[in-house]
């Protein structure tokens, strides 16, 4: 009884392939689609099926997606804007997390406003560290991302 309890356990830390760092060229930028952790992405990465992964949450990081990173020069309906580390330590405490959001939304705002009609409608995104992230998951991070009205090639 122990032995397939223990090949469960196995198969279920193999399937959380989205727990490593994405492989990336020379110049940083991602190799092949792999599916990753939203966290594991750098400012300047695409995403190919964000608007699904927001529709679809999967709950099993505490509400961090696994995303479809993909090279921004393929069709994607997202991009990571703005990666804000708050810093090792205790957790900050809510209101200051919430406040960290709000400060970077506001700061990327202008960017979204002047990026022109043709990439759709622009929505910023952001996950943001709970307790439970900050303890438990090591996400000492705020992730901001632009969800694209219609997919497409190239950055903001």
């Amino acid at each position: 009884m122990r032995a397939p309890a223990l090949a469960l356990l196995a198969t279920l830390l193999l399937a959380g392939c989205g727990d490593d760092e994405p492989e990336r060229d020379a110049a940083g930028q991602i190799k092949g689609t792999p599916d990753v952790l939203l966290s594991k992405l750098r400012a300047g990465d695409c995403v190919g099926n964000l608007r699904h992964s927001l529709d679809n949450p999967d709950g099993s990081r505490s509400g961090l997606p696994d995303v479809k990173s993909v090279a921004c020069s393929e069709p994607h309906d997202g991009e990571v804007l703005k990666v804000a580390d708050l810093g090792d330590g205790d957790f900050p405490g809510e209101q200051i997390v919430l406040g960290e959001v709000a400060r970077g939304r506001q700061e990327l705002q202008p960017r979204l406003t002047s990026a022109g009609d043709g990439r759709g409608k622009l929505t910023l995104v952001s996950f943001r560290p709970t307790r439970d992230r900050w303890e438990f998951e090591d996400q000492h991070e705020i992730v901001y991302l632009v969800l694209y009205g219609k997919p497409q090639r190239g950055s903001l």
